[in-house]
């Protein structure tokens, strides 16, 4: 454009995919894995972490994160981590949108190496816009057509560049949102086509704590169920992570079986929430294998995730039990077993002796 050339301006958009490219890229892919079947290939890995620090990633790394078409750079969460990580994100991304250079699908590539970096890759950061803000700052959920957009380019990326990619639950905790649908699709485009995917499992309670230990756990609680209304998300679209929450939410959370994890103790019996100690994790609240941590202990907990490196941790942990005895002392594996299947699993195979 012009205008952008008499600014000095430069798009840090990436290119469409070809699609007659992807599909051969995808019958090579195809073909490549016929004898690959029993290794890990394919497999999203899920980690306790912090995304904007990709301690998983070995080599260079793309970091994902999903914004609105307004220019208007958000307030906490992820939005503040980045800007502890790198000054780039916000001032390329409102530059982008003084531009008119944020078409709802397209994904802006960014270094952000310049505040933190890794001795070991380069860190790098796509932002998908994937929501809309109109004219009354209403903000749409994410339009999953533009998920499928902006993966698809980010594939792109992360082959051109060996890099793998790292992505928070994008639309956590806001009620309705569609995680399965946008597992799918990160799924389909990235993990299943070759790349290294990582999805993280914020954990609060390590910006507190030194090395990652013992983690207390349940399953998420499913979002509450309000009654359908036209203004609500349609099928293809659902609460982002700046998204306010819906009026009407049309599907129903899925059913968590009462024999995937021990009943909380009423709250008559139940002792009083307690602040776990630096060397564990944080807890999370009951529902499908989808969780929320926080740094309280209470009668809602099912699980405590661990890795037990000392005696004192062990004693520690044994008198938390003795106060919670609900919950299961199992090892971090079980937690990754859940995300990778999709469901709350036995912890029998995991138990900590």
């Amino acid at each position: 454009m012009a205008w952008w050339e008499s600014c000095g301006y430069r798009s840090r958009c990436l290119p469409p995919v070809d699609s007659e490219e992807e599909e051969e890229e995808e019958e090579e892919e195809d073909d490549g894995s016929v004898c690959s079947s029993d290794s890990d290939g394919g497999a999203i890995r899920y980690v306790l972490g912090d995304v904007t620090h990709p301690h998983a990633a070995m080599g260079d790394a793309i970091i994902v994160h999903c914004v609105d078409d307004s220019g208007r750079w958000g307030r906490g969460g992820l939005f503040t981590a980045l800007e502890t990580r790198s000054d780039q994100p916000r001032d390329q991304y409102e530059l982008a949108g003084k531009m008119k250079d944020l078409e709802v699908g397209s994904v802006l590539l960014l270094s952000i190496d310049d505040k933190q970096s890794r001795l070991d890759g380069r860190d790098q950061l796509a932002l998908i816009v994937a929501q809309r803000r109109d004219e009354h700052n209403t903000l749409s959920g994410i339009l999953l057509t533009a998920l499928d957009d902006g993966l698809k380019k980010i594939h792109a990326a992360a082959k051109r560049h060996k890099a793998s990619v790292h992505l928070p639950r994008i639309g956590h905790a806001t009620p309705g949102f569609n995680w399965y649908g946008t597992e799918r699709l990160i799924r389909k485009h990235l993990a299943s086509r070759g790349v290294d995917t990582f999805i993280y499992y914020h954990n609060r309670a390590a910006k507190n704590s030194a090395p990652p230990s013992p983690t207390a756990t349940t399953s998420l609680a499913p979002p509450p169920q309000t009654s359908s209304s036209s203004d609500g998300p349609t099928d293809d679209e659902a609460p982002g992570p700046s998204a306010p929450p819906p009026t009407s939410s049309s599907e129903a959370p899925p059913p968590t079986s009462s024999s995937e994890a021990p009943p909380p103790t009423s709250s008559s019996e139940a002792p009083p929430p307690t602040l776990l100690p630096s060397f564990m994790g944080g807890v999370c609240r009951r529902g499908t294998y989808d969780g929320d941590e926080d740094d309280v202990m209470s009668a809602e907990v099912t699980h405590v995730v661990a890795e037990v490196e000392s005696s004192v941790q062990s004693q520690d942990l044994q008198a938390l039990l003795a106060r919670f005895p609900q919950a299961v002392p199992v090892q971090s594996a079980w937690l990754e077993s859940c995300f990778s299947r999709q469901r709350m699993v036995s912890p029998a195979p995991f138990l900590l002796p």
